[in-house]
């Protein structure tokens, strides 16, 4: 409590303090710093890092993406082809040579995930279904292992998680249920962000983009402080124009965001590394927002700033040797936010991790435990007020696993769950059964039983929301009228049963498939339900309130479907990567339906390194539409051409969304959604400079 009320008093200020860049000076900063440094990097011949700009040109053979080795699935390490699950990995190159310059702009590479831009600040992002809006529940998030999923409002704000993207080393995607290892809210997928190390990131960086809509600045410095000890600073600020309004007019969603941090590792003499990381951060995003006016009796729209702020720091102990891998990470995470409906909300995290991996015979055994506090203070709005203000959440976790390696590690079986106590639902069991045979070097076949389970967040369990009010409407309504939602604190978690079967094959060292299909039994969804009309006397003026909650009852749902990725290398300077997504299930019926998703999606890459010092790059997608919400399906085309002068310094055009753009990519299926807006063509140039 000691440190919830010094952040109350000293960690605003101080944040506000670091982050200088304020609302009225950062276009000017962004846009006449980034033109300077566009200009001058074309001209400069710096010191070079070879190693690394070499590195660049070189396109990762097929082997290579296999043998790649994830954590994701297991808490431990695995190869990608040894992994009983449906998973993907987003590599740097694939993240260098995207157009992306935010994280969600990534996952729309990723099969089965569906990622719509809600306006110029916020996304709708999901996997399997459930993509029910800017707080789609069922996605786990987290970045180097720190959990970013919102308790309050269950979803993620992805306008706040804003990872510079090269000092990204690999994103780890499991599609469908991670939950036997990372627990509740883990359902229909999990993304960890691993970002490097701090030897991965010596000497200096500048990434500097200036465009029609989007101006931004990165830096990086990364220095030795003795024989085993490294560390980098870095900052990212950036500036994203309005967008364009459903009518065809500016939009107000306006988006500025600063963040700093830095990161220490040190390794010692017994194979342990140490790691320190913390990050700062300001946020700032214009919307449009529905108010409620009891007084007026309307609801006028009205333009909001989304204000967040906010700091992490995080300890993370690590040793490696003959008889185990041990872990032990702790971190403190905190974040104050406001918006004119969701009110004030300032939230503090703590969380300790430990786990441990070892073998015994065939068997490789893998165990953890966890806790983690959240201090929730709300402050509410005039429409929104959480019941208590104050929340204390207690998490207790603990989970065990157990790989099985038989007939010459040909066959992989692999059992084990997650056990943990909360405060909504007690106690939640999340077991999963997996196994992998493998043919041969190249090619796999796997299938896994899992469990998972979605717990209430704050708001569902204790808000009170008047969404709407209306006037007196004599005889039938001789009041005035309210509608209300209000939390339930005796949901049960949603639960979800999946089962899962895939095939892996690396048919020619140039040409490779990865097929997974899935059937999802979901119990327990929440749905709404209208209660009834009460009477209140109070406050002045009188009205009637109907009255609208959540339940579990009768809210079953069945879904299935398909993910393909096809990975062909014609040449060494040439990879196409394809990938087609098949989502069915039961029939939608209202905008809030679980099941919300396209039925179909596809995607294709194509990198070209045409010679040494010259790239082009081509995303072309496919979305299907989402007629619950009243969007139509879109193509979508983006190129990237990039030239390197020298080894470590590059210099890129991009042209986003030049097909089919300005099209709406989301619906608005809650209150509380912002108004969507339309997507624009964008051109944007962007240098990078690595230097001693």
């Amino acid at each position: 409590m000691c440190i919830k009320e010094h952040t109350k008093k000293s960690g605003n200020n101080t944040i506000k303090n670091l982050l200088f860049l304020k609302k009225t000076k950062i276009n000017k900063l962004l846009n006449r710093s980034a033109l300077f440094l566009l200009a001058a990097l074309a001209t400069l011949s710096p010191a070079t890092q070879a190693n690394q700009g070499l590195e660049q040109l070189k396109l990762l053979s097929l082997e290579d993406l296999a043998n790649i080795e994830i954590t994701i699935a297991s808490k431990s390490p695995q190869k990608i082809s040894n992994t009983a699950a449906a998973t993907f990995v987003i590599t740097q190159e694939d993240i260098r040579r995207s157009s992306a310059t935010t994280l969600p702009e990534l996952f729309a590479m990723v099969p089965g995930m569906h990622v719509a831009r809600v306006d110029r600040n916020k996304w709708a992002i999901n996997t399997r279904g459930f993509n029910d809006g800017r707080f789609s529940n069922k996605l786990l998030v987290l970045v180097d292992g720190r959990s970013v999923y919102s308790p309050t409002f269950s979803g993620v704000f992805w306008d706040t998680q804003q990872v510079i993207l090269d000092d990204i080393e690999r994103i780890e995607i499991i599609r469908g249920s991670g939950a036997s290892v990372w627990g509740a809210n883990a359902v229909s997928g999990v993304i960890n962000i691993i970002t490097k190390t701090a030897s991965d990131t010596q000497g200096n960086l500048l990434v500097a983009a200036a465009g029609n809509e989007e101006q931004g600045l990165n830096f990086r410095h990364g220095g030795q402080i003795s024989d085993n000890t490294h560390y980098r600073i870095y900052g990212k600020a950036f500036s994203q124009d309005n967008s364009i309004s459903p009518t065809g007019t500016e939009a107000i969603d306006e988006w500025e965001h600063t963040r700093f941090g830095f990161r220490i590792d040190s390794g010692s003499d017994d194979a342990s590394v140490f790691t320190l990381q913390a990050e700062v951060f300001d946020n700032e995003a214009d919307q449009l927002t529905l108010i409620s006016d009891p007084i007026t009796f309307t609801n006028p729209i009205v333009p909001d700033t989304s204000e967040r702020e906010g700091w992490f720091i995080l300890g993370r102990w690590e040793r490696n040797n003959a008889a185990s891998d041990t872990i032990l990470q702790v971190y403190l995470d905190f974040l104050d936010q406001q918006e004119a409906v969701l009110g004030q909300d300032e939230q503090l995290t703590a969380d300790i991790d430990f786990q441990q991996s070892f073998e015994i015979g065939k068997h490789i055994i893998t165990w953890g435990a966890g806790y983690r506090n959240i201090d929730d203070d709300t402050t509410g709005s005039a429409q929104i007020t959480f019941t208590p203000e104050d929340a204390q959440l207690d998490l207790y976790s603990a989970f065990i696993q157990d790989e099985i390696s038989l007939m010459d590690n040909r066959l992989l079986i692999t059992v084990g769950s997650k056990f943990e106590e909360n405060d909504f639902t007690g106690t939640e069991v999340q077991p999963s059964a997996r196994l992998l045979w493998q043919f041969d070097d190249s090619s796999a076949i796997w299938t896994s039983l899992s469990r998972a389970s979605r717990t209430p967040s704050i708001s569902e369990n204790s808000v009170n929301f008047d969404q709407l009010v209306f006037p007196p409407n004599p005889p039938l309504v001789p009041l005035p009228l309210t509608i209300r939602f209000t939390g339930n604190e005796n949901l049960d978690a949603e639960v979800l049963n999946a089962f899962e079967f895939g095939y892996r094959n690396r048919l020619t060292d140039s040409f490779g498939v990865d097929v997974a299909f899935f059937y999802n039994e979901f119990d327990g969804l929440y749905t709404a339900v209208d209660t009834g009309t009460i009477f209140e006397p109070q406050p002045i003026p009188t009205n009637l309130v109907n009255v609208i909650t959540q339940t579990n009852d009768n809210s079953d749902i069945n879904s299935y479907g398909m993910e393909v990725v096809v990975d062909w290398r014609p040449r060494d300077w040439w990879r196409i990567q394809t990938t087609y997504s098949f989502l069915d299930g039961d029939d939608v019926t209202s905008p809030t339906d679980p099941a919300l998703g396209p039925k179909n999606q596809l995607s294709a890459r194509s990198l070209i390194n045409i010679r040494d010092d010259v790239e082009l790059d081509i995303w072309v997608r496919w979305v299907d539409d989402l007629p619950e919400v009243n969007v139509g399906d879109f193509w979508n085309m983006d190129v990237r051409v990039a030239w390197l002068p020298k080894p470590d310094l590059s210099i890129e055009l991009i042209g986003r969304n030049l097909v089919d753009s300005e099209r709406i990519e989301f619906g608005t299926p809650s209150a509380v959604e912002s108004f969507p807006n339309q997507t624009e063509q964008e051109i944007l140039i962007q240098a990078r400079w690595n230097f001693d």
